[in-house]
């Protein structure tokens, strides 16, 4: 086998093995965004029957998850994003008969 060869295969299998890893890790990524973002809506319908101090508390508390929360949902619409360009057979298509 030549040098070529050899080197040319081993980027192969580093890639495969490397984009199947980033997948496993994106799909648990987009699983933990997904948790943050309905701790966030759980924690604001809490707020929201709350009242007095434990009601500033509580805002307070959804203010600081709020930047948490925002990137979260840029992160799941830009991973969806990315599996949409990637896969054009994901678009449906309705024909009328």
């Amino acid at each position: 086998m030549k040098i070529s060869t050899i080197i040319t295969t081993s980027i192969t299998a580093v890639a495969i093995i490397f984009s199947s890893s980033t997948f496993a890790k994106d799909t648990k990524s987009v699983v933990e965004a997904k948790k943050i973002i309905q701790s966030y809506k759980d924690l604001r319908a809490t707020c929201s029957k709350t009242e007095g101090e434990d009601r500033i508390t509580c805002f307070s508390k959804l203010n600081d998850a709020n930047e948490e929360y925002v990137a979260a949902k840029q992160y799941i619409r830009q991973t969806t994003q990315e599996a949409t360009d990637e896969n054009d057979t994901a678009a449906h298509r309705v024909t009328f008969l």
